[in-house]
């Protein structure tokens, strides 16, 4: 029971520091807002929630350990956010996929930090287990992580989480000996390019229109649903990842600037409908699918923010530009005169 609480209180975190992040104090959301906003949520990822809350998963309690780190460095406390994406990667070495988030953006600080504090997280057991720790961590890398990266991808549910396991499905004669390692290196490879290529669109700094923390919080989000396309393996309950990016997408959808954004709309209902396809159909490729949907759905959601805020940038600009105009004017009477010269046709009056 206390870890079911455990589990709640984690799902409140995840969605107040999204909501904090996504709205960056600037409004307040109404209950009725808030209900809404997690009824849509709870119908997207109902699965994933209920997979964690009933098996006693710590999926969630790893995502919010993840969403403060970013809300701690947005907040500029880099001790705060190293501690608990430290705290997240000894619990579950998946979020170790958010570190390249940082390295794009060279706070070395913060990556120095994770790394040590994982380090000193990960001996931490050695107090209890002696010399023991060494080899239960030797058996969790050889029969964990190497095995199941020199295989190809065969069960029901790992099979189509996962890039890998899209390669295998339409490759589905390849030799594990020699399908294995190529199949993990062109997963590996996509997930690269994809991410990649949202760092050049989403994050670059030319695109300082756009409110900082929720544009760097949308390329964050990106990283975790590039988790489930490059995890060693999936199930259902690691979905839950993708909590941040539906919140914030359902937030915009119904209630901020995006309620007439058509194309963001129809790429949000895709990513929908993938799911829910999937759900119907789970040994299909349908939850690769609708998470690249999801991504895709993310880079829309910046670039449309990005030119409202450049469009407010030049209206605002120009109403500044006009005033400057008038203050002038009012304090040089002269200008004013040859203004009036100039709209006179270039006549001056008689003297």
């Amino acid at each position: 029971v206390l870890w079911v609480f455990v589990q709640l209180a984690s799902l409140a975190i995840i969605a107040a520091l999204t909501l904090k992040v996504a709205t960056n104090d600037r409004q307040r959301m109404s209950v009725r807002r808030l209900g809404v906003v997690s009824f849509i949520v709870l119908l997207t990822l109902f699965v994933p929630i209920q997979n964690n809350l009933m098996n006693g998963q710590v999926n969630i309690v790893v995502t919010a350990l993840t969403v403060a780190g970013f809300y701690f460095w947005s907040e500029g406390r880099s001790n705060a956010a190293s501690i608990v994406i430290a705290a997240a990667i000894a619990i579950k070495i998946m979020p170790a996929a958010v570190m390249m988030f940082f390295i794009m953006r060279r706070q070395w600080r913060i990556v120095f930090q994770v790394t040590g504090t994982v380090l000193l997280l990960l001996l931490l057991p050695i107090v209890i287990a002696g010399q023991h720790l060494i080899p239960w961590y030797t058996y969790y890398f050889a029969h964990f992580l190497s095995s199941t990266a020199n295989s190809l991808p065969v069960s029901g549910s790992e099979r189509f989480f996962t890039i890998a396991g899209l390669f295998s499905y339409f490759l589905p004669h390849l030799p594990q000996e020699i399908g294995a390692p190529v199949v993990r290196m062109l997963a590996l490879t996509s997930v690269i390019i994809v991410l990649i290529f949202v760092e050049l669109i989403m994050g670059r700094p030319w695109l300082r229109a756009t409110p900082k923390p929720l544009s760097q919080f949308l390329v964050y989000s990106t990283y975790l649903a590039a988790i489930l396309l490059l995890a060693p393996m999936s199930g259902s309950a690691y979905l839950i990842y993708l909590l941040p990016a539906v919140t914030v997408l359902t937030l915009y959808l119904l209630y901020g600037e995006l309620r007439t954004s058509t194309p963001v709309a129809i790429a949000f209902t895709v990513y929908v409908l993938f799911f829910w396809v999937w759900l119907a159909r789970p040994h299909g490729p349908w939850m690769v699918f609708s998470i690249l949907v999801l991504i895709a759905t993310l880079l829309m959601l910046n670039r449309t923010l990005l030119y409202s805020a450049t469009r407010k940038e030049e209206r605002e600009n120009g109403r500044t530009r006009e005033k400057r105009t008038e203050r002038r004017e009012r304090g040089h009477p002269l200008l004013a005169i040859g203004n009036a010269d100039h709209g006179a046709g270039g006549k001056r009056p008689p003297s």
